[in-house]
């Protein structure tokens, strides 16, 4: 951002979002292949701007864990295409999740938010 900012880079808007979430740090060397998510990316439609920060206007909701596996969820990337494309930002969840099979990975509408100090 800071390139954008000042005039290093024009950057354009993305037109999709897609997000990922993963059992660790996905670290600023973050690819579209390393580390490998829990889960597929899932495509996120509709934000909230305000300010600083943006927030999910909907409910995210993945698939169901399967049969015989385990998810920690504990961090999260968004990305520019289903297939990864440029990393747009990551972080940690505020708290770390243990989900069993059968279980669906939720995150209420307005509770991901990515805010730029």
């Amino acid at each position: 951002m800071i390139a954008h900012l000042f005039g290093g880079a024009a950057l354009p808007q993305p037109n999709q979002w897609w997000l990922a979430v993963y059992d660790e740090d996905p670290t600023d060397a973050l690819t579209n292949t390393t580390p490998t998510p829990v889960t597929s990316l899932l495509q996120i439609l509709n934000w909230t701007l305000s300010n600083n920060e943006v927030s999910n206007t909907n409910i995210i909701q993945f698939e169901p864990v399967p049969v015989g596996e385990t998810w920690t969820v504990s961090h999260f990337a968004l990305f520019d295409a289903s297939s990864g494309g440029n990393p747009l930002y990551h972080g940690a969840f505020r708290t770390a999740k243990v989900l069993q099979e059968g279980d669906i990975l939720f995150i209420a509408a307005g509770q991901l938010v990515i805010r730029e100090l």
